[in-house]
């Protein structure tokens, strides 16, 4: 693995991948409502806990974002405003936009056995995070929640152009050392809902055993039916790689699911993986922000607009 190439093969999808598709047109209802929102959070008078938006903040609030939102609560326009603010309050709780900052505080949950990462994209061009519960050293806490969501932020700098949600693939195959409590994965979900709306393209959850299967239904009754229906579960090993390898090219593929890269992980491994995911997620939000500026800087701009096609 010493010659993998991660800054090259994070940068982009497969040739052969295709994204889903643009935006669907909205009614003149629904433009009424995102203009709404577009005129309460880009007053510059405009503060939450005393302080003004800042410009990663007013970026994360582009139209495809409040869209995003507004489908979450079916255009309840005081809904959405009140889900908007308690996830701007979470993410500058937790220090969301600080890119290497946060990385720092949660690099220690992956850095010997790769519980969790992002690698590679889905044949729809969609940033795929896994998640390996069984090579966790730590047990689940609220650190690991953060490291997550973490990790969800730098598929969110992945997608390309026209993209705007993830897969993730959850791999319960081997021995776990620890637990996760009910309490936590009901967080998970809070957070993934409340912060993330209609940013899951697609959840495999594969090598799930009769008790776990157990587990994943009563945590997914937390989810709302939208969320519920991009969460496939597959009991048997045959089963989840036959859907993995329906779902991501085997160029953008582990071996162990029948792609064609082999990457052990290890402490060596991550010390080249961590600092290229960083560099090239960095790069990509300056030239996003940059853009971002030049075309007026404010909240309501297009990420269409300000992702470019060579970053």
């Amino acid at each position: 693995m010493s010659s993998f190439d991660f800054q090259t093969f994070l940068h982009s999808p497969s040739s052969s991948s295709v994204p889903a598709g643009g935006p669907e047109p909205i009614s003149a209802d629904q433009q009424e409502k995102l203009d709404e929102l577009i005129k309460k959070f880009g007053d510059e008078k405009y503060v939450l806990e005393g302080e003004k938006l800042t410009g990663w903040e007013m970026s994360f609030l582009s139209r495809e974002g409040l869209l995003r939102f507004l489908r979450a609560d079916k255009y309840d326009l005081q809904l959405c405003i009140d889900r908007i603010e308690r996830c701007l309050i979470w993410r500058r709780k937790e220090g969301m936009d600080d890119l290497e900052g946060l990385a720092k505080r949660v690099e220690g949950e992956q850095r010997t056995k790769g519980g969790q990462f992002v690698f590679g994209y889905d044949k729809s061009s969609r940033p795929v995070i896994f998640m390996h519960p069984s090579r966790r050293e730590e047990p689940p806490s609220e650190l690991g929640l953060v490291h997550l969501f973490y990790l969800f932020e730098r598929a969110i700098d992945l997608m390309p152009k026209h993209v705007e949600k993830t897969a993730f693939l959850i791999d319960l195959g081997g021995k776990r050392k620890h637990s996760t409590p009910i309490g936590l994965a009901k967080e998970w979900v809070s957070v993934l809902q409340s912060c993330y709306p209609e940013r899951l393209g697609l959840g495999i959850i594969a090598n799930a055993p009769w008790a776990l299967s157990m587990f994943l239904s009563l945590v997914l009754r937390f989810c709302d039916p939208a969320t519920r229906a991009k969460i496939v579960v597959a009991g048997s090993s045959d089963q989840g790689k036959k859907l993995i390898a329906d779902t991501v090219a085997e160029d953008q593929l582990q071996a162990e699911y029948g792609g064609k890269h082999s990457i052990p992980w290890d402490v060596e491994v991550h010390e080249r993986y961590w600092p290229a995911l960083i560099e090239v997620c960095r790069k990509r939000r300056a030239f996003r922000l940059k853009r971002w500026q030049e075309l007026g800087g404010t909240v309501g701009i297009s990420e269409e607009e300000w992702k470019g096609r060579d970053e």
